[in-house]
């Protein structure tokens, strides 16, 4: 992600390379040899797919134009969440979507979790690497239960984040958490272990415009 800095004054944190390549790992194994792989505002995961040269077809849907230089990247605004090039041959057709929306807010996560039923095909497994305060949103609207699975981001963040699976993982890292409500706790932990903070999410206003999230 180096070719890309952040912007973030469109809501972009990097995940670290430890983090993007778990759930590339994860989104790999879901999808088998050939199901469709889709990151959502997730180009770090898309990337990390990349690297990992996996045989699946993959999609990136995101708004940040730099990222067009990938034949697989197609235009997306979280605001306009069935505005997707070529949604009438891709409706369906997923095997796996792995998302990270922007901003932190019910208001982009339920537009994500929109496009992501859409694309969604028979028994598509929905990863969602985001915060811990949407949770209630991913869990209405994805059937998504918060995991162990903690990513993290280049820089650090103050912010709780988690990672959500509406499935059964095969893989201990991801099991669903025992405690799902525990996110007010991470602030007193990083301050513990003295991570650095950054904690600089940008709202969600009136005309403002999605672009790549903390990914």
């Amino acid at each position: 992600m180096d070719l890309f800095p952040e912007e973030w004054g469109m809501s972009q944190f990097w995940n670290d390379e430890a983090t993007a390549t778990a759930l590339a790992a994860e989104a790999a194994a879901q999808a088998g040899s050939d199901g469709l792989i889709v990151s959502i505002s997730s180009p770090s995961t898309f990337l990390a797919l990349k690297k990992l040269g996996v045989p699946n077809p993959l999609l990136l849907l995101e708004f940040d134009p730099r990222f067009a230089v990938f034949d697989e990247f197609r235009r997306y605004d979280v605001h306009e969440p069935l505005d997707v090039p070529g949604l009438d041959k891709l409706r369906g057709t997923a095997a796996v979507v792995i998302a990270d929306p922007p901003y932190l807010n019910e208001t982009t996560m339920g537009n994500t979790a929109t496009t992501m039923r859409a694309l969604a095909g028979e028994d598509c497994k929905f990863i969602v690497a985001t915060g811990w305060v949407v949770r209630d949103t991913i869990k209405d609207r994805l059937d998504a239960r918060i995991t162990k699975y903690r990513p993290h981001h280049r820089g650090g963040l103050a912010n709780a984040f988690r990672t959500y699976l509406n499935y059964a993982s095969a893989d201990p890292a991801f099991a669903f958490a025992d405690d799902e409500d525990d996110g007010d706790n991470d602030f007193a932990e990083d301050v513990a272990a003295r991570k650095p903070q950054i904690g600089m999410i940008v709202p969600d206003v009136a005309g403002l415009r999605s672009a790549s999230p903390a990914v």
